[in-house]
């Protein structure tokens, strides 16, 4: 048995598989893909695995509690650990240079990716309504930033898709729909896939594709 309530889905590489959960008193726990034996545990209580991970060139990148989190797939060994908002669920989307995160409070950040320092923020708008059970905020990001060529897609909870520059930060055009966007963007050359919450499949194509 691993995890327990808030446990994030389960990511693969390097032959471990990590599971742990947001309210073990323990960090991160990694467990051997064939054998299921315990290979490592990074990080306590205060670096526990709040969102879903994603395995980049041999780290596992992933939001703790307050900080977004850097850690070698074979040893377990921490990286480097950027501050971040909390709670935040949404997978980064990670490039050979950069690493892309979007935040429970609406927070759209990149940073180096060696290094964790941080290179640009946009801040987005607040969420229509609540996305988070008995919250008494209102969720900001649940979808993760995608690549489209120079651009980041973030579908954002304040009932707007956004195409923001990756290098600079810079919004490029946006897309309203009136509800918040909680599943990220799907693009297939000049198209792209979106549902919304209305169970809606929205199809656009794109003036400026994603070259």
């Amino acid at each position: 048995r691993v995890g327990s309530f808030r446990t994030a889905a389960g990511v693969t590489g390097d032959g471990v598989v990590l599971a742990a959960s947001a309210f073990d008193e323990q960090g991160i726990q990694a467990l051997d893909c064939d054998t299921g034996k315990l290979r490592w545990i990074c990080g306590n209580r205060q670096q526990a695995r709040f969102g879903n991970a994603v395995f980049f060139d041999g780290c596992f990148y992933c939001f703790g509690a307050q900080e977004l989190i850097c850690v070698k797939a074979a040893t377990g060994k921490i990286k480097w650990i950027a501050p971040s908002d909390k709670w935040s669920p949404a997978p980064p989307l990670i490039t050979h240079e950069r690493v892309f995160a979007a935040t429970s409070r609406g927070h759209l950040f990149a940073l180096d990716r060696k290094t964790g320092r941080r290179l640009w923020e946009k801040k987005l708008n607040r969420s229509l309504m609540p996305l988070h059970y008995d919250s008494p905020e209102v969720g900001g990001q649940m979808a993760g930033p995608v690549l489209c060529g120079r651009n980041i897609l973030q579908a954002s909870s304040d009932g707007h898709l956004y195409a923001i520059n990756a290098e600079s930060g810079n919004i490029i055009w946006k897309q309203q729909f009136d509800i918040p966007l909680t599943i990220a963007p799907a693009v297939h050359k000049d198209r792209l896939f979106i549902v919304t919450p209305d169970a809606t499949l929205w199809s656009f194509r794109m003036i400026t594709d994603c070259r």
